[in-house]
């Protein structure tokens, strides 16, 4: 049974006598993304001493939780809440084994063609606005983007008006814009799931991202590690 959210949400199984379930919770904090002000560790702890205190009797587990774009929180939170003396929480996080990369992710090669994009999480297709920006915010396929094969397993992305994807050094955003290869950012293709995949930018080193809580911003380069909001449906026309 899943709890929304918190363990006072879920009921006491002895009022019931049940005997034969299992408590799930999920624990995501849309703040301090960077963890600059430990929230997200904090938050963990919050949570997962909120359900030793419940003291429900039954196994309980962190079926979701993210620690967002630093790699290190990941290790101190689900080190911190592990090392408890919970007997009923069960919390672990996994990738698959590696596979060229060390977030064990795997590199695809796309053949040459037009494909479109989708954002996972905003369920919407990526266009170029007028400023040349790139917004995951139709609910159909108005632009697709050439793949151009790179080196290194690395591809381009071209714009229907001949320009080519860019991201921006500051701002962190993608763009179309470049005039020539030279111009492109050359991205890496990650494989998430079966038709799902993470896009990282050699300009920034991170992964692309249509953040759903910031509405009208661009795709912006600037996540260490990808989940929904990383990832993106890229079909050919």
């Amino acid at each position: 049974m899943e709890a929304t959210w918190d363990p006072v949400d879920l009921p006491n199984p002895a009022d019931y006598k049940w005997e034969n379930v299992m408590y799930e919770y999920h624990n995501y904090l849309y703040d301090d993304y960077d963890n600059a002000q430990g929230k997200q560790i904090a938050n963990m702890e919050t949570k997962v001493n909120a359900i030793a205190a419940a003291d429900y009797n039954v196994l309980g587990y962190m079926g979701e939780f993210n620690y967002f774009n630093n790699m290190d929180a990941w290790g101190k939170a689900g080190d911190s809440a592990e090392n408890r003396p919970l007997t009923h929480v069960v919390t672990k996080y996994a990738v698959m084994p590696a596979r060229g990369n060390s977030l064990g992710l795997k590199t695809v090669d796309f053949s040459e063609g037009d494909y479109s994009l989708k954002g996972l999480h905003t369920n919407l297709f990526v266009s170029v606005q007028e400023d040349g920006s790139l917004l995951a915010k139709d609910a159909a396929a108005k632009n697709y983007f050439h793949i151009i094969k790179g080196k290194n397993g690395t591809i381009l992305l071209r714009a229907e008006d001949k320009t080519y994807v860019t991201v921006d050094k500051t701002t962190k955003k993608l763009k179309t814009g470049g005039k020539t290869e030279k111009d492109a950012d050359k991205f890496t293709v990650t494989e998430m799931s079966d038709s799902l995949y993470a896009i990282r930018s050699s300009v920034t080193g991170k992964f692309v991202c249509a953040d759903e809580n910031l509405a009208g911003v661009p795709l912006i380069a600037d996540r260490d590690s990808p989940s929904s909001w990383e990832s993106f449906y890229i079909t050919a026309k």
